[in-house]
């Protein structure tokens, strides 16, 4: 009996443990946000039930309790189109046993905006951006602009006070700037905002028609040289929208400086108009204030003792006028120079002075002629020319300085007719200097040949004597032969030399001048 009871107990327990699990529910979560007017299909559950009951006034208007079943169980859900704002605790009783809440939040409507047109107008018109917005679910509606560079809805400025439907820009300024407004739908405490599109303001700068003097300046008596003085001018100025404006600056004159006399023109230009007015102009008396050399003398080196030449010497002249140049009637000092050096020459002109400088330089005089180069050819043939090419000089002058000379000069004598050491005076100026050249035979003379048959005997017999006189004059004549002989054999001895050794012809008659000398000596 023990056990029978015990076997039973388990048995219930078991009953108890396998009902609640196959009862068990599933519960989804809560829906997010609907809006009023939005549609709601939420399952809420699946439940182990035969039926479901929602609690009488626990649902949203416009949301109904609808079931079905499947293999699974019973499927609750919230279906409908909410109606008012709210939040709502939805009480859903199943086979009155057991309590569901599902919490459903519906919030207002958004608003529908339309955003107007944008607006053109010149600096100073009305510009007014404006939105037209609405909503169906009974909420209030408010406004709040702002104004961007930039053509976008998100990135603009809050505008401080403008929180109607319509928004007046401001136009003071050239320009495009683009406006936006944020609509707010509050209902019940809840609040949604919708953003329009940007509307654009374009400021278009004025164009000038016209513009005219008005009023002339308080000054129009001037002297050559003052400046333009603009104060009491007002010019009229016609706009191309049909206004007009009054103004004291802001537009430009020429000239402003008065630099001729007579009647001066000034015009004045505002917008890419123009008009004009007059002024008198006076020529002030000239008052020189400085001058300075323009141009130098042709002349600026002189000698000891010569005077100043002023040809081509001028000036300028700077006046309160201006300036002009001056060629004429210089007053110049010194004007006489007598030691070397740099002379400094003052200009005197109307009271002011200027100054320049002149070289005073001794004369300078050639003192002396050297050869500085032979010529290139120095040995001749009788009957030659002088050839001077190569030949150059050296001038010094009384200053101690040098030059080289290679024309102009002269040569003495040019036709070169007599053997042996020619001198050549060479002439530039009034110096001279001198150089040798050497002339030749045409032909050398063949030197004497040995006989072969024997040479008289020119000696007296031996049984003849001669006189005195008979014996001096047969040994001058021996003498003389003896020394043509020599002579004969020497020249062709030397042209031998020459011909063989080539060492020149002023030692071929130099050993010829020392071979006769010594002949002569003996």
């Amino acid at each position: 009996m023990k056990k029978r009871l015990i076997s039973m107990a388990a048995m219930l327990l078991l009953m108890l443990a396998i009902i609640p699990a196959a009862f068990a529910d599933v519960t989804y979560p809560a829906p997010g946000d609907i809006p009023v007017g939005g549609t709601l299909d939420h399952l809420v559950a699946i439940v182990s039930a035969s039926s479901a009951q929602a609690t009488e006034g626990t649902l949203p208007p416009g949301i109904l309790l609808e079931t079905s079943s499947g293999s699974d169980g019973l499927y609750i859900y919230l279906r409908g189109t909410p109606s008012a704002v709210g939040s709502y605790d939805c009480v859903i009783n199943v086979d009155g046993t057991r309590t569901i809440i599902c919490p459903v939040n519906v919030i207002p409507t958004s608003p529908s905006v339309t955003a107007g047109p944008g607006v053109k107008c010149q600096p100073g018109g009305e510009a007014v951006v404006s939105v037209t917005a609405s909503t169906t679910d009974g909420g209030s509606l408010s406004y709040q602009w702002y104004s961007n560079p930039n053509n976008n809805s998100s990135s603009g400025s809050l505008i401080s006070g403008a929180t109607s439907s319509s928004y007046q820009a401001g136009t003071a300024l050239a320009g495009t700037t683009y406006y936006y407004c944020v609509v707010t739908n509050t209902n019940k405490g809840q609040s949604v905002s919708v953003t329009s599109s940007a509307i654009p303001v374009t400021v278009e700068a004025l164009s000038v028609s016209s513009i005219s003097v008005q009023t002339m300046p308080a000054k129009i008596e001037y002297t050559v040289g003052d400046t333009l003085d603009s104060t009491g001018l007002l010019i009229y100025v016609n706009y191309s929208n049909g206004s007009s404006d009054v103004l004291s600056q802001g537009f430009d004159l020429y000239p402003t400086r008065l630099g001729r006399a007579g009647a001066q023109t000034i015009e004045v230009s505002y917008g890419g108009k123009t008009c004009t007015f007059s002024v008198n102009v006076e020529q002030a008396e000239e008052e020189i204030q400085g001058i300075g050399v323009l141009t130098l003398p042709d002349k600026t080196e002189y000698a000891p003792g010569e005077t100043l030449d002023t040809t081509g010497l001028s000036i300028r002249v700077y006046t309160n006028n201006g300036h002009r140049d001056v060629y004429s009637g210089l007053a110049c000092s010194p004007t006489s120079f007598d030691k070397p050096g740099s002379h400094t020459i003052t200009v005197s002109y109307g009271g002011k002075t200027c100054t320049f400088a002149v070289s005073v330089v001794k004369e300078v005089s050639a003192v002396s002629l050297a050869v500085s180069k032979l010529p290139d050819k120095t040995v001749y043939t009788i009957g030659d020319t002088l050839d001077t090419a190569g030949l150059t000089l050296k001038l010094t002058d009384s200053s101690g300085k040098t030059q080289k000379i290679s024309s102009e000069f002269r040569c003495t004598p040019t036709k070169l007719e007599t053997a042996g050491r020619q001198e050549i005076v060479v002439s530039y100026g009034e110096l001279e200097c001198r150089f040798s050249v050497t002339v030749e035979e045409t032909e050398a003379e063949a030197s004497p040949q040995a006989s072969a048959e024997p040479l008289p005997d020119l000696s007296p017999a031996p049984e003849e004597e001669s006189s005195p006189a008979h014996k001096s004059s047969n040994g001058k004549v021996l003498v003389i032969i003896i020394i043509i002989a020599a002579v004969l054999a020497l020249l062709g001895l030397g042209a031998y030399v020459y011909i063989m050794n080539r060492e020149g012809a002023d030692k071929l008659a130099d050993k010829l001048e020392e071979l006769i000398s010594r002949f002569r000596r003996h």
